[in-house]
Order: C-alpha cells, then sequence, then structure tokens
C-alpha cells in the first residue's frame, strides 16, 4: 500500500508471499510498471474504506502491513478500523525519518512495528505463515547440548546453544508444534501422574514440562477408555490464547469422539468441544484481550486461507477442525484457541451456563435463525426438546414470537419444557402418530417449520407435520441416520428440506449478541466435576435429563 512501488519492489513484495495465501492491496498509483501474476490474487484499491471492505470479503484473520507512506492518512486508518487482526507493520523503501515516523504512528495498533530499510531486508527474514505471521525459529536439535539453526534468510548458518528442557531463553518461541500442525508424539503412558495440586494450577513436572489436569483418550472404545491424568499445559502461539477453561459442557458428538464414530486426529485426543473460561495467556500479536477476560470459545478452527475462507464464507472452511476433535479440546484446565474464536460472555451469566453456549446455542441459532429464517407469526414443531439443542430451540423460537409445539419421550420432560415457555407439548412415546396430533393443533394445517434433533425414528412424522411449503431442517440423527425415503412425498407436496452443520464466526457473534442483549440463556441440566467425566458420558447415553451436562474444572 503507497504511492511509489515500483516493479522491482513489488517482485520482491511477491516473492516473499506464499501463492494462493496471501493478498496484497495497493494504491491505484503504486503498481508502476509490474506485471500481475495469474498465480497470485490482487487487488487494487485506492482508498482506506476500500481497502478495508477488500480485507473483508477476503475473510483475513491476521495479516501483515508490508509498503510505504504508511504513515499516511489512509494508512492510519485503516489500520485503526483492523487492529485487533494486524499482526505487524513492515515499513521498507523510505528514508529513516519518515520511516521511524510511521512506526510511532502505528505502534498502537500493533506490538510487531517493523522498519526495515529495504524490501530486501523483509524477504530475508523468510516467508510469512497463513495468516500473515511469520513461521516460529525452527525446533533446535536437542542431544548433545548444541544444534545448527539456519538463519532466516537461508544465507549463512550459526551454532547456538541449545536451552534445557522446560527452559527458554529470552525472547525465543516454544519449538513446540503450531496449532493444528501434525508431526510425531512422544510415546504415551497411560495414567502417568506427576505433581499437582488440588487448586487447579498447573504444576512442573520432574522433567520441568508444565502439566495439567484432563480428560483424554488413548484409544477410542466406552466410557472406560476416558482417562483422567495429566497433559503437556499447551504454549499459546502466534495469534493464540491459552483459556483457562473453568467449564465444559458435553455433547452427543463428544460420545462418538470417544468411540471411534468421529475424526479424532491422533491419540492421545483431549476432548472437550464446548469451553468457557478466562484468558490466561496470549501469543504473539493477540491485541484486544488481556489476562483474566471472560469468555467462551467457537470450537471449530478455520484456516483463514481456503477458497471459502477468502470468500467470507469460512463456515464451508476446506481445512477447518474442531477443538476436542481433530484438536485437543476443553476437558482440560488449559486450552489453546485461536484468539479469532473468543466471544466474551456477560458479567451475569456464570461459567456453567456459557459452557453450552458454542455448539447447542450455535446450532439452534444457526438452524432457526440463518436456514428457515423463523417467523414471529410461524408455528413450529421442536423434536427432543429435553436435549441441549431443542431445549435452545424452544427459547429462541419464544423469543422470536413463534408459537412451540414440542416433542419429548417422558412428562416430566414436557413439564419442565412447558416452565421455559412451550405453547403444546406431546409425548411422542404414547403417541407414535404425533403428526395427528400436530394437525389437530394447527386447525388441520401443519406447521411451518419442523426442527428434528432426533433422525431416523421421528422422521416420516416430522413430514407428515409439516403444512404445504412447510420447512424442515434437521440437526441430530442420534436415533439412527438411514431411512428410505418416499420421494413422491416431495413431488406432490412443496417442502424444504435443510442440513445445518456449517456454522461460522459470524454467526456465532450474531447468536453472543442476542445472548448479551437479548436475554438468551442456556439450560444446564446437571453438573459434574471433570474426574467424574465418565460418569457424565453414561448419563448422556441415557439421555435421562434436561437440557446440557456440564463439566466443572478445577
Amino acid at each position: 500500500h503507497g504511492g511509489g512501488l515500483n516493479a522491482h519492489t513489488w517482485d520482491l513484495v511477491c516473492a516473499s508471499l506464499r501463492t494462493e495465501r496471501h493478498c496484497l492491496a495497493l494504491d491505484q498509483r503504486g503498481h508502476g510498471d509490474s506485471e500481475w501474476s495469474p498465480e497470485m490474487d490482487y487487488g487494487i484499491e485506492s482508498h482506506a474504506a476500500d481497502i478495508d471492505a477488500f480485507v473483508d470479503r477476503l475473510g483475513l484473520d491476521r495479516f501483515v502491513l508490508v509498503g510505504m507512506s504508511l504513515g499516511g492518512v489512509n494508512a492510519l486508518a485503516w489500520a485503526s478500523a483492523h487492529s485487533q487482526r494486524l499482526a505487524g507493520l513492515v515499513i521498507v523503501d523510505v528514508g529513516p525519518e519518515v520511516r521511524q515516523a510511521g512506526v510511532r504512528k502505528i505502534a498502537a495498533f500493533t506490538s510487531e512495528a517493523t522498519p526495515l530499510d529495504s524490501v530486501e531486508d523483509f524477504v530475508a527474514r523468510g516467508p510469512l505463515r497463513p495468516g500473515g505471521l511469520r513461521a516460529p525459529p525452527p525446533a533446535p536439535v536437542v542431544g548433545g547440548g548444541q544444534g545448527r539453526v539456519s538463519d532466516a534468510g537461508g544465507a549463512r548458518s550459526r551454532k547456538r546453544r541449545v536451552p534445557r528442557r522446560g527452559r527458554r531463553a529470552p525472547g525465543q518461541r516454544s519449538p513446540r508444534r503450531p496449532l493444528g500442525q501434525s508431526g510425531a508424539r512422544r510415546p504415551h503412558r497411560a495414567g502417568r501422574q506427576s505433581g499437582w495440586s488440588a487448586r487447579g494450577a498447573a504444576q512442573i513436572s520432574r522433567r520441568g514440562v508444565r502439566r495439567m489436569k484432563a480428560v483424554y483418550i488413548a484409544e477410542t472404545g466406552g466410557p472406560d477408555k476416558l482417562i483422567f491424568g495429566d497433559r503437556p499445559d499447551p504454549d499459546a502461539g502466534p495469534g493464540d490464547v491459552v483459556v483457562r477453561v473453568r467449564a465444559t459442557a458435553l455433547n452427543h458428538a463428544d460420545l462418538s469422539i470417544r468411540a471411534g464414530r468421529s475424526a479424532t486426529g491422533t491419540l492421545p485426543r483431549i476432548l472437550g468441544l464446548d469451553i468457557a473460561g478466562e484468558v490466561a495467556r496470549l501469543g504473539p500479536g493477540v491485541t484486544g484481550w488481556k489476562e483474566g477476560d471472560r469468555v467462551v470459545v467457537e470450537n471449530r478452527v478455520k484456516c483463514g486461507v481456503c477458497t471459502p475462507c477468502a470468500l467470507g464464507r469460512d463456515e464451508f472452511c476446506e481445512r477447518q477442525k474442531r477443538l476436542g476433535g481433530e484438536l485437543d479440546g476443553g476437558h482440560a484446565q488449559y486450552c489453546k484457541v485461536p484468539a479469532v474464536n473468543l466471544q466474551r460472555i456477560p458479567d451475569w451469566m456464570e461459567f456453567d451456563e456459557a459452557s453450552t453456549l458454542p455448539l447447542a446455542g450455535h446450532t439452534a441459532w444457526h438452524c432457526l435463525i440463518e436456514r428457515v429464517q423463523l417467523q414471529p407469526w410461524e408455528d413450529i414443531l421442536i423434536q427432543a426438546v429435553g436435549s441441549g439443542v431443542g431445549s435452545f430451540g424452544l427459547l429462541m423460537a419464544k423469543s422470536i414470537g413463534a408459537r412451540a409445539i414440542v416433542t419429548a419421550g417422558s412428562d416430566w420432560k414436557l413439564a419442565k419444557a412447558k416452565e421455559l415457555g412451550a405453547d403444546e407439548v406431546i409425548n411422542y412415546t404414547a403417541t407414535p402418530k404425533f403428526s395427528q396430533r400436530v394437525k389437530e393443533l394447527t386447525d388441520g394445517r401443519g406447521v411451518d417449520v419442523v426442527f428434528d434433533c432426533v433422525g431416523a425414528t421421528v422422521w416420516d412424522e416430522s413430514l407428515a407435520s409439516l403444512k404445504p411449503g412447510g420447512r424442515l431442517v434437521i440437526t441430530g440423527t442420534t436415533s439412527g441416520s438411514q431411512i428410505p425415503f418416499n420421494l413422491g412425498l416431495l413431488q406432490s407436496r412443496p417442502l424444504t428440506l435443510m442440513g445445518s452443520g456449517a456454522r461460522s464466526r459470524r454467526s456465532f457473534a450474531a447468536m453472543m449478541h442476542m445472548v448479551h442483549y437479548g436475554g438468551l440463556r442456556g439450560v444446564v441440566g446437571r453438573t459434574f466435576d471433570l474426574a467424574d467425566a465418565a460418569k457424565a458420558h453414561e448419563v448422556m447415553a441415557g439421555r435421562d435429563f434436561f437440557g446440557k451436562l456440564v463439566l466443572r474444572v478445577p
């Protein structure tokens, strides 16, 4: 971004960027006589507001500002608008006075302002990582006390003393892998214990590695495969924060991951898709957060560089991973998460309740607000209202003003649903053909929307409950996923069938706005200590509860 970028400078900057991983926004006067490369994605914009829109269209989460004239009004306005995502600043090809002035002006927006004499110096520091952050230095070779580490430019090598395990030299980053990066792990020793106090703080093992309590699996299977023991306490990498977990809710997906029916990545794996707690540590480049902030975590980690992410549709990210699934999750005292996945929780909300929001609350929001777009004048049938997602669906439907007809398999759950505002209740165990009752309650019309959290066993009756033009959205298949389907139903009746699954950070933020200002609450059915996770899994499988099961973390 600047007014005098010439062809030579342009080519050097291009050489420092990875194909299809970074985009460069330039002032229209700055492209000089450079030729565009079809292998890269570029945009030329003329004003700060246009650059702002350009970055938003790409869906960039973290980036580094590189260029000239960065002390100008446009650059300052742009940096201010994106201060939480600006990870660094490089000013090139200007005199020292102008360069230092630019650093002083923009240093307020980033802690990594780096003046350089030339783009060559910038390139010599090595390529950028996805998201605009420099890759951490390579881990030194351990063994014999010495290691050889190449400098970033690759021009020469130098010897460096390797710190002892568990210590880092001042300014040196941890050699642990970045979030989501695969690699070899040390052999797992089930049940290994180290010093730990009841106060819950992570302890230092005899080997100098911080340890924490966690619930994890070393192999898939039943609840007996859950291990409550010690795991390494994570470090915060660039763009990450470490959350001190206070509560973590349980989901049917946790049971599927434990049983091996859903992806886990490499083992051992810490479970826990729902996370609420406090910010404990900040990684390099993280702004907008401080230690002690009360937060809830969106559990899907997006790559930020694939085509859907670049188009602002991160719900369709081609490389997304789940905390508690492919990545270590929240059934632990500490969990490393991307800072962009955090949302603040209200001061009046307890951690137990906040932990119910990421999956159940977000899923209900996505299905009812974004997918079927439920309206105040409509009737909705909510299946399995006693589940976490079903109870959130009821609360959202009533907050919108819709008429809610709910089903459950026991009368005590229906009584609880009545307390939460359900207009009509149906016991689908006592009334298997509940579509007839739905028609009676709607003067023979049927409902506008069916919110199905069950799956195969209620599929036919759900379709039969819809009025012509009705919409069905399915978000659970706990009773089974394989069904015979009569295509004649769609041929003769104009129905809309929708899936769910894809959820974005944008919709999570919108749902949290409703929590802060619309009075949306979570329903906590039962709480357990983290050490009793196996018991919680058994209760989840038995389904004798209403709302969400929550593990409290010491």
